[in-house]
């Protein structure tokens, strides 16, 4: 089982953590799952054309935009972002998880030290509970494997990390180990107070809970706090507010309706939290669509260009939308101007 569980490290990362956690221990009862994120609105908004609508446009892109990136280094180890398990702290809390407790079987709550996940010298210890059982072929849903991990430092398969805070692993949908693909598979992650760093680079603290499903391409989407994200191609942080996304399909909510827009994002930059020039996306709801493209940044302006299509053959309106930042820091405000 353990000799599989490596294989998939090497080929999926969505494998890596599934197999990781071993499974179909626990009987027959299923554990109580829990509570499920918030997702975006249901239905559509109503986008119009006005200057306002303008403003929410660029808004959202924004929205779409940092959200996933504040979120790049806790989840990409689960393949959210389409990246390997050495390079993220996520996916090396997972690693950690496989090397100790995803050996054991189903038993109860257990901690152990370092050297029971890491290479010696290393620091803290893993506190360890699951229902799962490491010689079983499949998981099934209530499936569960959660980690406590106690200033836990050290080095995993070479590269150093550091890791605090609980990562629970809660399985929506059944899988079979052996399956090469995640497709279709539904996990709920909840992260308390877990934070890590890694080469450098720091993450978290994380408080929240994520649904993660993959479709039937094994393409990953994740539900968290009003929204939710497909990530098509990379996203690399480079530091607080820097960063650089390659494709995004995100849906989020739409200034003050209470409906939703989709938001697809390409070549997207930002450095020091403002977005950079040449940034593009495309925002939409119903037959009403908008592009937003950003001519300008700096640190107490970003220019947007924006241009608002309609339904009806030939609408259209244009408009600059213009975000102002406060030298203290802060939100911007935004103001538009048609033309």
């Amino acid at each position: 089982m353990m000799q599989a569980m490596r294989r998939h490290l090497g080929a999926w990362v969505a494998a890596a953590l599934l197999a990781a956690c071993g499974g179909g221990g626990g009987g027959d009862a299923e554990p109580a799952l829990s509570a499920a994120p918030s997702g975006p609105p249901a239905t559509a908004a109503t986008m119009g054309s006005t200057a306002t609508d303008a403003i929410d446009a660029a808004k959202a892109s924004v929205a779409a935009a940092d959200g996933v990136a504040a979120r790049q280094g806790a989840l990409s180890g689960l393949t959210v972002l389409g990246a390997p398990v050495a390079g993220s702290p996520g996916g090396l809390a997972f690693a950690a998880l496989v090397q100790g407790a995803g050996m054991k079987q189903a038993q109860a709550v257990s901690t152990d030290p370092c050297s029971a996940f890491l290479a010696i010298p290393c620091s803290g210890s893993v506190t360890t509970d699951t229902n799962l059982a490491g010689n079983a072929t499949s998981v099934k849903r209530g499936d569960y494997i959660e980690g406590t991990f106690n200033a836990l430092t050290g080095s995993l398969f070479g590269t150093p990390l550091s890791l605090s805070g609980k990562l629970r692993i809660e399985f929506l949908t059944a899988f079979n180990l052996n399956a090469s693909s995640p497709a279709g598979v539904q996990l709920r992650l909840v992260f308390t107070a877990f934070s890590g760093s890694f080469a450098g680079y720091a993450i978290g603290p994380v408080s929240e809970t994520v649904d993660l499903v993959f479709d039937a391409q094994g393409i990953p989407t994740f539900v968290v706090q009003g929204a939710s994200f497909s990530v098509l191609s990379t996203v690399n942080v480079t530091g607080a507010g820097s960063y650089t996304i390659g494709s995004l399909a995100a849906r989020v909510g739409y200034g003050s309706t209470t409906g939703y827009v989709d938001v697809r994002l390409t070549n997207w930059f930002s450095s020091a939290g403002r977005p950079n020039a040449g940034s593009f996306s495309r925002v939409s709801a119903g037959g009403t669509s908008a592009t937003v493209t950003v001519l300008s940044s700096g640190s107490t302006t970003v220019v947007y260009d924006v241009v608002i299509t309609g339904a009806a053959p030939g609408s259209s309106a244009r408009f600059r939308v213009t975000a102002t930042y406060p030298a203290g820091g802060g939100a911007p405000s935004y103001g538009a101007t048609a033309g």
